[in-house]
C-alpha cells in the first residue's frame, strides 16, 4: 500500500485504497454469512443474518453517499441492498438448508478466506487513518466510487450465483446418492427375506446377526456411521444360501462331503450376487469371508490372521454365536456357559481376539441369558426387523 502510495498521486491513490477496503469489507462479511448459514441450522443463524445484513448495507451506504450525495438515496440503498440481500440469498439459502443436512467440503475455506481479507481490511484502514485525507465530495473520489461500486456489486452477486449454484448441484447429487441408496436397501430386504424363506431353522438368524455385529463394532470404537455399515454386511452374510439346494440346508442328519462343498460354496454366490450392489460395494465381503479363521483353516480362501478383513472378524464372531444359541435341524440350542466356552477356546484361532472379547463382554452384560431371546422377539414382532434407515 505504501507503495501504491508512493507511485500514484495522493487523491487517486486514496480513492483506489478506499475501494478496495470496501470490496474486501463486503466480500468478507459476505464469505463469513455463507460459512455461518452453511455449518449453522438455519434458526441459530438468524442472529448472524442480521448482523450480516447491518455490516454489508455500510460499504454500499458510503458509495452511494459519496456517488449521490442525496438524502432519498442515503435512505433508500441500504433498504434496497438489504431486500435484494434476504430475497436473492438469504431465502434461497435457507431453503437449501432446510433440505440439506450436508455440504460441500471446499466450503469450508471460506472462513479461512474471510479472516485473511478481515486482516487486510484492518490494515488498509488503518494506513487510510494515518497517511491520507478524505474528502467525502471530491469530483475524483465519486468517479472512482462508481467504479468501484460497479465492480463491487458485479464481483458479489456472481459470487452468490455461484455459489447458490454449487449448492443446488450438491444436493441434487445428494438427493440421487439417497435415491440410490434407498434402492439398495430395498433390494437388501428382498434378499434377507428370501434367504429367511429358505430354512425355518435360521428365520431371523440374519436379523440378529446384523445386531450382534453392530452391538460389537459399537464396543470396538466404531462411530455410528460404520457400526450402521456393519449392520447391513452383516445381514447380508448367508445370502448366498439362496443358491444351495434346500434339502441339503434342512438335512437333519451329517452332511457327505459333495453336500458341505455345497454348503460352503454359499460364501463365493453370496459375494457373486452382492457384487451387482453397486452402491454398496463393502457388502460382498461379509458374505465372502465370515467363515474364515484366524488360524487360517476357514474357507473359501483359507485366509490367516490379519489377511481377513476386519468386518469379516466379527462378522464371524456373531455369527458362530448366533448358530450355537439356535436350535437347528441337526442339534439343539446349546447352553450360554457351553456356548460362553467355545468362544474363549476359540480365541487367537477361531476368532479374532478383540472381536470375540467383545462377544464375551456382550455376554457377560446379559446376566438374565435373554439376549437372543430379545433381538428375536423384536425381529417376530417386526419392530425394526431390518433396521434401515439407521442414523
Amino acid at each position: 500500500m505504501g507503495l501504491l502510495y508512493r507511485l500514484l498521486p495522493g487523491k487517486i491513490s486514496s480513492d483506489i485504497i478506499l475501494g478496495v477496503d470496501f470490496f474486501v469489507f463486503g466480500l468478507s462479511f459476505l464469505l463469513m454469512y455463507f460459512y455461518g448459514r452453511m455449518m449453522e441450522p438455519v434458526g441459530s443463524a438468524a442472529r448472524f443474518l442480521y448482523l450480516c445484513l447491518y455490516l454489508l448495507s455500510m460499504p454500499f451506504t458510503a458509495i452511494y453517499d459519496s456517488l449521490t450525495m442525496t438524502v432519498l438515496i442515503d435512505l433508500l440503498m441500504p433498504i434496497l441492498i438489504n431486500f435484494i440481500y434476504c430475497k436473492w440469498v438469504c431465502h434461497p439459502i435457507v431453503e437449501l438448508r432446510e433440505d440439506c443436512n450436508r455440504i460441500n467440503g471446499v466450503l469450508l475455506t471460506i472462513l479461512i478466506i474471510a479472516e485473511c481479507l478481515f486482516l487486510l481490511r484492518i490494515a488498509g484502514f488503518l494506513f487510510i487513518e494515518r497517511h491520507v485525507e478524505l474528502k467525502k465530495y471530491d469530483v475524483y473520489f465519486s468517479a472512482y466510487s462508481f467504479i468501484y461500486a460497479v465492480f463491487v456489486l458485479m464481483f458479489v452477486f456472481s459470487a452468490i450465483i455461484i455459489i447458490v449454484q454449487n449448492i443446488k448441484s450438491a444436493r441434487i447429487n445428494e438427493l440421487a446418492a439417497e435415491k440410490s441408496h434407498e434402492q439398495s436397501i430395498e433390494t437388501i430386504e428382498s434378499l434377507v427375506r428370501a434367504v429367511d424363506a429358505k430354512d425355518s431353522y435360521t428365520n431371523g438368524h440374519s436379523a440378529r446377526v446384523a445386531k450382534y455385529t453392530r452391538q460389537i463394532s459399537k464396543l470396538l470404537g466404531y462411530d455410528d456411521e460404520k457400526a450402521d455399515g456393519m449392520y447391513y454386511m452383516a445381514l447380508l452374510h448367508d445370502v448366498g444360501k439362496i443358491g444351495v439346494d434346500d434339502a441339503i440346508l434342512r438335512k437333519p442328519g451329517k452332511l457327505t462331503d459333495e453336500e458341505f462343498a455345497a454348503i460352503k460354496a454359499h460364501t463365493v454366490i453370496g459375494s457373486q450376487i452382492l457384487s451387482r450392489i453397486s452402491s454398496m460395494p463393502e457388502l460382498k465381503y461379509g458374505a465372502l469371508y465370515h467363515h474364515e479363521r484366524w488360524d487360517g483353516k476357514g474357507y473359501p480362501r483359507g485366509l490367516k490372521g490379519e489377511e481377513i478383513p476386519e468386518e469379516a472378524r466379527i462378522i464371524a464372531v456373531a455369527d458362530a454365536y448366533d448358530a450355537m444359541t439356535s436350535n437347528r435341524s441337526y442339534r439343539k440350542a446349546l447352553t450360554q456357559d457351553r456356548v460362553h466356552d467355545e468362544i474363549v477356546n476359540g480365541i487367537g484361532r477361531q476368532f479374532w481376539p478383540p472381536a470375540a472379547r467383545a462377544m464375551l463382554k456382550m455376554m457377560d452384560q446379559d446376566i438374565h441369558y435373554d439376549m437372543r431371546q430379545k433381538n428375536d422377539e423384536s425381529s417376530q414382532n417386526g419392530e425394526q426387523k431390518y433396521e434401515y434407515g439407521i442414523s
